[in-house]
């Protein structure tokens, strides 16, 4: 079943045209002229899932060039999107020239009609919204010409090219169209559309093979329509899944930084507790070293502090009683009263003054006995 004989679904009539819009590209703006050259068109896989063709019939376009507010939807689709439909909301906003193709891009030149603020109101709040950057979208309205089903072979979603050299798309208006969409409505649209481009489809490769189509029964339109609302509702749900994922894989590496920032930070406090233990450590054994235990046995003290704890080997020093002196040491010419600790170690030296210390309190414990 082609474009013309398509039937009314929910209010609206498929007439053959499509709407593809795009980001604004802006290359020429005249605020004197009311004028914005344009990308209008271009080759990207679009929002419908599809590729528009760069192969344009301009001729019935260029007769009159109508440019248009949304594609003055409320009357293309027979319907309103609430209240009664002014005339005025008919009306084209402005008039396309200069349309050309520039490599894989449709270029148009964009002129907004001028005059009274009470004769063009909304013609002028328009043009506010495009010199502000509100409004910078732009959709082709037109008639397919080849329409082609492109297979995914790797499994993936197929999609159509619409338009060929030998059958070029038919430009029919240009639009200024608000940024965004409803994602549900435009699903809606979707899956409305995609039906008529699958007979549209068909039609060409019968074509194309010299017969022409058969005419669907009842039964397999039902059939077609319901696998194509599966294959959309399919689609969908993929691309719900691949957002989730793609969610869940941004949180899975802000979580993954927290872990290694608090790695590093554990790290750091690792060492600064290491260095602290150390030097407390140090401080213990210097205040007990010649009054607790002879130098010869700091060595063995220091491996035994890193085997069972700091607290542990103080409390084993400080069960010993402190080393015998029978008299006053004197040391580098300073007496050395009982239990006092021994001076540092000089460095450089074969011996040093806690040597002696143990020393001569070695040899007095000696002779008392």
């Amino acid at each position: 079943m082609g474009a013309e004989a398509a039937q009314q679904e929910s209010g609206r009539t498929f007439d053959g045209v499509l709407r593809r819009h795009v980001d604004v590209e802006l290359r020429v703006i005249d605020e004197e002229e009311r004028s914005i050259e344009v990308v209008a068109s271009t080759e990207a896989l679009d929002s419908h899932g599809d590729i528009v063709k760069q192969f344009w019939d301009l001729t019935r376009y260029n007769k009159n060039g109508p440019v248009l507010w949304n594609h003055n939807i409320h009357e293309s689709s027979n319907f309103s999107f609430g209240g009664a439909v002014r005339p005025e909301d008919t009306l084209p906003v402005g008039k396309g020239s200069d349309v050309r193709v520039e490599g894989q891009r449709l270029v148009a030149k964009l002129t907004l009609v001028k005059g009274a603020e009470s004769e063009e109101a909304f013609v002028n709040k328009l043009w506010r919204r495009i010199r502000q950057g509100a409004v910078k979208a732009v959709s082709v309205g037109f008639k397919p010409g080849q329409v082609n089903r492109i297979l995914n072979a790797a499994g993936g979603t197929d999609h159509f090219e619409l338009g060929s050299a030998e059958r070029p798309n038919e430009l029919r208006e240009i639009s200024f169209v608000p940024m965004g969409s409803n994602p549900e409505a435009v699903a809606k649209s979707i899956a409305w559309e995609r039906k008529h481009l699958e007979q549209e489809s068909i039609a060409a490769v019968a074509a194309q093979e010299g017969n022409e189509p058969m005419a669907m029964t009842a039964e397999e339109k039902k059939s077609l329509d319901d696998a194509v609302q599966a294959k959309t509702a399919a689609e969908t749900r993929l691309a719900d899944e691949q957002a989730k994922a793609k969610k869940l894989e941004g949180d899975l590496t802000a979580e993954r930084a927290v872990v290694a920032k608090l790695e590093k930070e554990l790290e750091t406090e690792r060492a600064a507790r290491k260095e602290s233990d150390a030097s407390r450590a140090k401080t213990e054994l210097d205040a007990r070293q010649a009054r607790k235990f002879a130098p010869a046995e700091r060595e063995e003290l220091d491996k035994l502090v890193a085997d069972v704890g700091l607290e542990r080997t103080i409390k084993l020093i400080d069960a010993r009683p402190d080393l015998a002196l029978t008299a006053p040491v004197t040391v580098e010419g300073k007496e050395l009263a009982q239990g006092a600790p021994a001076p540092a170690p000089v460095e450089g030296a074969s011996d040093n003054a806690t040597s002696d210390i143990a020393k001569t309190a070695s040899e007095r414990a000696t002779k008392a006995a």
